[in-house]
């Protein structure tokens, strides 16, 4: 139910980096469960936010990891 995509990809031999948009759907249901108040719990809401995700690469060329930065809150 969520979704980005990379607007800017940068690449080098120790690290990729990409930043974009991510799109999450939360059914009202489950942010209901969180204790968040909205209309109609049988919608769905979007939830929005910049994010850029860098993924380390080690000497054989093997990912090491994933660190993933969202600017705001939604």
């Amino acid at each position: 139910m969520g979704g980005a995509y990379a607007r800017a990809v940068a690449v080098d031999r120790h690290c990729i980096v990409t930043e974009g948009l991510m799109r999450i759907a939360y059914p009202g249901a489950r942010l209901a469960g969180y204790g968040i108040e909205m209309e109609d719990p049988d919608a769905f809401y979007l939830y929005e936010a910049r994010m850029s995700v860098l993924w380390p690469i080690d000497a054989d060329g093997r990912f090491t990891g994933e660190d993933s930065y969202t600017g705001g809150n939604g």
